[in-house]
């Protein structure tokens, strides 16, 4: 299972790097207000997730906070270097503030949700 958790969170953070790093169809989806910013939500919603997920089957006995932390802070640099190579190597795409945004926000309420999970199974 260890490595399964490992396999995924590798494949989903390598999908999110080649589907923000190339050019898309923007057209797709039609006109839906904000939709880039959602999936960037979608992105590393599901990034600190699988990742929590490797995190927590390596290293079951380190504290939960401390495994939230550290998939969060490389969900956050993850997602800001994208944007940066973004802004100095694609000619179709640029850096966004907005979409390091919403990143974030993915990223928190998936911390969020995977504390309360945790603090919930622990009260049972």
């Amino acid at each position: 299972m260890r490595k399964l958790n490992l396999l995924l969170a590798l494949v989903w953070s390598l999908m999110i790097g080649i589907a923000c790093l190339i050019t898309i169809n923007t057209n797709v989806g039609g006109k839906i207000p904000f939709k880039d910013k959602f999936v960037h939500f979608v992105f590393y919603f599901l990034f600190t997730i699988l990742w929590f997920r490797t995190l927590d089957s390596r290293f079951p006995n380190e504290p939960l906070v401390k495994k939230l932390r550290i998939v969060f802070l490389f969900g956050f640099c993850y997602g800001v270097g994208i944007e940066i190579c973004q802004g100095l190597f694609t000619a179709t795409r640029s850096a966004d503030i907005f979409d390091v945004l919403a990143n974030i926000t993915g990223g928190l309420i998936a911390i969020v949700l995977l504390y309360l999970n945790r603090s919930l199974k622990l009260k049972d």
